[in-house]
């Protein structure tokens, strides 16, 4: 107890020093927030009738990896990030982020003379600098960008159902949100376009079929 006693101000300093440290450290982590939605597939038997064949092909519950594959490839992400815009979302485009650290920590000085510059500019007695942006819709930012958007998707199927849960990470709620039912929405959208497609198909293999049947009785 009397070692306690002496060191018990080292101990205090200790802790406080710690939790200052702790709290300080706590403030500067930026907030993240996932969002989720739930897509369930469909596990109903298709009929497959072309070339004289009838077969019951079940949904198997092996058959989820696909859907989750395609969930987390590349072409279904850039369906996303176009219809989000998100090659325009700093959170993304490393680019973007850049020219705003930059222009957030751009010095006073700097700032006053370009203010200083407008009315010249404005009269056509001085030039505007370019700006060292790169074009948001280039490949490569394109390519930049589905990389930073996958990093933030995780897709995992739900234990052995048919279900699939979509999970996206954001520094923005709303972000979060929108990307995570957009994609649930793609999905259903382009699984109804695969059904129609299959569909137009049989209808035109039975159309060809019942015209080969017609010649061959008139034969």
């Amino acid at each position: 107890f009397k070692v306690l006693r002496r060191r018990l101000n080292v101990i205090i300093i200790t802790v406080l020093v710690v939790t200052v440290c702790t709290g300080l450290f706590a403030l500067n982590l930026t907030p993240r927030y996932t969002a989720s939605s739930t897509i369930v597939v469909e596990p109903r038997e298709t009929r497959i009738i072309f070339d004289q064949e009838r077969r019951d092909v079940p949904e198997d519950v092996s058959t989820i990896n696909t859907h989750v594959k395609f969930l987390t490839s590349r072409s279904f992400a850039k369906k996303v990030i176009d219809r989000l815009d998100l090659v325009r979302d700093a959170e993304f485009n490393p680019d973007l982020r850049e020219e705003t650290e930059v222009a957030s920590g751009e010095p006073v000085r700097s700032r006053l003379w370009s203010w200083a510059q407008m009315p010249l500019i404005a009269i056509g007695l001085a030039s505007q600098a370019p700006s060292s942006a790169s074009d948001p819709l280039d490949d490569t930012v394109i390519e930049e960008v589905t990389e930073a958007f996958l990093r933030h998707l995780e897709v995992d199927p739900s234990g052995q159902s048919y279900a699939i849960t979509v999970a996206f990470t954001s520094v923005h709620p709303e972000t979060a949100a929108r990307v995570a039912n957009t994609m649930a929405q793609l999905y259903v959208d382009h699984q109804l376009e695969a059904k129609q497609a299959a569909t137009t198909g049989a209808i035109d293999w039975l159309a060809h079929r019942l015209d080969e049947l017609r010649e061959q009785l008139l034969q």
